[in-house]
């Protein structure tokens, strides 16, 4: 398995939904209130180049964003998701190695 990892493009806004959707799949197993986005906020972060994708071929394997406030005084990565078949393979810290 080789897993790629992309500053987000324009171009991956495809994936916006299918982020959302692993977000929300996410949370609903874990039972967590993990903070859903909508999918123009994501295709946003990925647009402005403030996001990091992971694929595998093709496939959205993982994902984060930078989250930056008080006009850039403070940045932080947010929005952390690894798709459960990609998991247990080091993605998450290597995610967010990149980010």
């Amino acid at each position: 398995m080789q897993i790629q990892i992309h500053v987000a493009q324009p171009g991956h806004d495809v994936f916006a939904q299918a982020i959302c959707d692993l977000m929300a799949e996410s949370a609903k197993a874990r039972g967590t209130g993990i903070a859903t986005r909508k999918p123009d906020y994501v295709a946003e972060k990925i647009r402005s180049g403030k996001a990091v994708l992971a694929l595998v071929n093709d496939e959205l394997a993982g994902f984060s964003y930078i989250e930056t406030w008080s006009h850039g005084r403070y940045v932080a990565n947010s929005g952390l998701i690894v798709n459960p078949k990609f998991r247990r393979h080091g993605l998450a810290r290597k995610i967010k190695a990149a980010i």
